[in-house]
Order: structure tokens, then C-alpha cells, then sequence
């Protein structure tokens, strides 16, 4: 942890059964191996993306009031070769736990195949000056680039359509509400 540099983040992902999955995440002092913090994902997620392939821990700069840091846990899937998502969990440590206070916000997609409907998909997160319920609202900017097929005597090439926007995210006293229409 950037901030609190005598502690360490874990993180792992437990798989409950068909293809279910929860996820824990630990701060633990470096020190004597305490854990100062355990949060515990009590809702499965189910790999609609595909089992997860990968997990990291995303220190950024996301300080949602002045005085507080989270940090980010990011899970990729893949459902095969060609399609692809990356989501991430933000979590604020408080006096006495460890806040998920983003839920599995997809960052990251792609889809490519060759000569057909294919896509990629970003999304950046910036901290606002508003606020909602003590925490800053966040900005996610998407953008989002389409490959449409067009056939030629010479093969098959893409018409690249992109678009982007930009919501913010605000805080609901518990999480970051994401608007209905998010996805």
C-alpha cells in the first residue's frame, strides 16, 4: 500500500463451483503477518465472461475525499481466444473495514475475429471535485471502437467506428451507483 507502506495487499479468487466465483482481499502487516483488514465477497460472481485468468492489485491515485485511498483489485477473464474482459473492484480501507466500494466495473473488452463483428473497449477513471455522501464522484470515460466487416476481391478490412463518453459515477453511502443504462 503506497500510503501505509508497513502493510501489503492480497488478493485471490475462489472458485465455489460451476463456475462461480467470490473474492478475498486482505491488507496484512508486513511485520508480524496480521491482517488488518479481510474483505470477503458474500455475492458470487458468475463467469458469464469466462472463469477468471488473471488478478492484480491496482495501486492508482484514487483518492475519493482527502484523506482517503483506495486501491483497486482488477480480474480478467477470458471466454477464449478472442474475447476478453478485465473488471475492477476499488476498496476503501475505513477505521474498522475494508469498503468495496466499486463492484466489478468493466474496464477492459475485446472481441476480435477475423472477418467478423469485432470490437474494443477502455474505460479511465478520474476523481471529480464533487461530492456525494463525503466521497468525490467519479468520471468514467469510455470508448468503445467497432470493426465492421466490409469484403473485398482481396480479402476481408475493417470500417473502424469509434465512439466515446463520459459519465460520472456518484457515491450512494454504501457503493458507486452506476446509472441503469451503464452497460
Amino acid at each position: 500500500m503506497p500510503e501505509k507502506p508497513r502493510f501489503t495487499i492480497v488478493a485471490f479468487i475462489n472458485e465455489i463451483g460451476n463456475h462461480s466465483y467470490t473474492m478475498t482481499v486482505l491488507v496484512v502487516s508486513k511485520a508480524t503477518g496480521e491482517i488488518r483488514y479481510r474483505f470477503v465477497d458474500e455475492d458470487p460472481s458468475f463467469g458469464p465472461n469466462g472463469d477468471p485468468s488473471h488478478i492484480a492489485i491496482d495501486t492508482g491515485q484514487y483518492w475519493l475525499a482527502s484523506n482517503m485511498r483506495a486501491f483497486g483489485v482488477k480480474v480478467k477473464h477470458s471466454l477464449n481466444a478472442w474475447d476478453r474482459t478485465e473488471d475492477l473492484n476499488l476498496f476503501l480501507p475505513t477505521t474498522n473495514a475494508l469498503l468495496r466500494v466499486v463492484k466489478d466495473l468493466r474496464v477492459a473488452s475485446s472481441s476480435m475475429r477475423e472477418c467478423m463483428e469485432s470490437h474494443e473497449m477502455k474505460r479511465v477513471i478520474s476523481v471529480a471535485k464533487s461530492s456525494s455522501y463525503g466521497l468525490y464522484d467519479l468520471f468514467v470515460k469510455t470508448t468503445r471502437t467497432d470493426y465492421v466487416p466490409m469484403m473485398a476481391n482481396d480479402g476481408c478490412s475493417f470500417q473502424e467506428v469509434t465512439r466515446s463518453n463520459t459519465i460520472k459515477l456518484q457515491y450512494a453511502g454504501d457503493y458507486y451507483a452506476y446509472p441503469s443504462d451503464f452497460y
